[in-house]
């Protein structure tokens, strides 16, 4: 968001147009992230405390944030200042999540492939190439144990 909002001040032209676009775009996916927040960081009971503690946040710094950048302006005369809050808060905002860690692309991509053996399968009769007893058990497959039909 921070790049975006600063090729809007130094672009000139049909540019501006283009960087607005991507400063809409990286606002959007930010504004997801937070919501997926809640539900990946707090306890099952606490999910709507910590969403509405994140909503009062962010709410409030979208309100304030134009606040300060207008008054910059307005004490400066200068444009270019309105950003500053702006790529402020982005910084700010990029550097409150690093704690929060970041999956590597190898763990992301096994992560992938364990989601899509959760899928619903044939059963497991209809995998294997011989025929499952009644009672026998197959290889866990995303970490459950088919049982052949009875």
């Amino acid at each position: 968001m921070a790049v975006a909002q600063l090729g809007i001040v130094l672009t000139p032209g049909v540019g501006v147009v283009l960087w607005a676009l991507m400063l809409g775009f990286a606002a959007a996916l930010s504004f997801i992230v937070v919501l997926t927040l809640p539900p990946r960081l707090a306890a099952a009971g606490d999910v709507h405390r910590m969403s509405a503690a994140i909503f009062t946040v962010q709410y409030a710094v979208a309100f304030v944030l134009p606040l300060i950048a207008s008054a910059l302006w307005d004490a400066t005369g200068l444009a270019v200042l309105a950003f500053a809050p702006g790529v402020a808060a982005t910084a700010a905002m990029a550097w409150l999540v690093l704690p929060c860690g970041f999956p590597r692309i190898s763990a992301l991509g096994q992560s992938l492939s364990n989601r899509s053996n959760s899928l619903p399968r044939k059963p497991a009769a209809f995998r294997s190439p011989r025929a499952l007893a009644p009672g026998d058990q197959c290889e866990p497959r995303g970490g459950l144990v088919v049982q052949a039909p009875r």
